[in-house]
């Protein structure tokens, strides 16, 4: 999650090279509430990826990044809301991390398409997204979900070969007979076996409807795959 935030806050830094001011506001749209719920779990992450680019002195060495969290709530009303009293603050903020789901991002992202400004989103897998038309200054990282079915195996390789990673561990949820998920884990162990790429876990799982049993699975399931899927560190002198 680290070097994804980091990805996104480069792609900010790009876009962001001609700015003239010190200091560059960024507002960070993430799902505290609604049913993607992953904004206070990424917050450590976030705080990592600004640090590290800041630190960077061959990135905007003369500027530094600062940021707001803001809860989208998976939202599309919040999302524009929240966007918008950014663009109005005192002072305004230069550009926008997230939403994190679609329907937020398909909403906020007109906005910043229309006061010229960078939406760049960890998530949001809509095709609409892709109509440069409506959303020319909106952009993502996430290669894969549902829309990218077909394409998310060799995306999936290209990250583990830019970063030199030869293990990995697949996790996917069962849930049901029409599940995409499945075919997709299915279909990207298959492609890294045929690429050399170890994958040394895989998992089918279930989500249980009895919150206490899904706490005890997934503890179970995250031991696992610690267990078996951590590589180990070797040393040559």
């Amino acid at each position: 999650m680290i070097r994804s935030l980091v990805t996104v806050v480069t792609c900010l830094v790009f876009c962001l090279s001609n700015a003239v001011h010190k200091e560059v506001r960024v507002g960070v749209l993430v799902p505290i509430t609604g049913g993607f719920q992953v904004g206070n779990g990424i917050r450590p992450a976030i705080k990592a990826a600004f640090d590290d680019i800041n630190r960077d002195e061959n990135l905007l060495p003369a500027l530094n990044l600062t940021y707001t969290i803001h809860n989208s709530a998976c939202d599309s009303v919040t999302a524009v809301g929240i966007a918008a009293d950014l663009k109005q603050a005192s002072p305004p903020v230069e550009a926008y991390i997230g939403p994190g789901c679609s329907i937020a991002c398909l909403a906020a992202g007109l906005l910043a398409e229309y006061w010229n400004k960078p939406m760049i989103s960890y998530s949001c897998s809509s095709s609409d997204l892709e109509d440069i038309t409506k959303y020319s200054t909106f952009a993502r990282t996430q290669p894969f979900s549902r829309t990218y079915s077909q394409s998310t195996p060799s995306i999936l390789l290209q990250i583990m070969r830019r970063y030199k990673w030869q293990r990995a561990a697949i996790l996917a949820e069962d849930d049901g007979s029409t599940s995409i998920w499945v075919p997709i884990a299915n279909n990207v162990m298959k492609y890294f076996k045929e690429n050399n790429l170890t994958v040394s876990y895989y998992n089918v799982y279930k989500v249980a409807d009895d919150p206490k049993i899904q706490q005890t699975d997934t503890e179970r399931l995250l031991g696992e795959t610690k267990k078996y899927a951590r590589g180990k560190l070797t040393h040559q002198y």
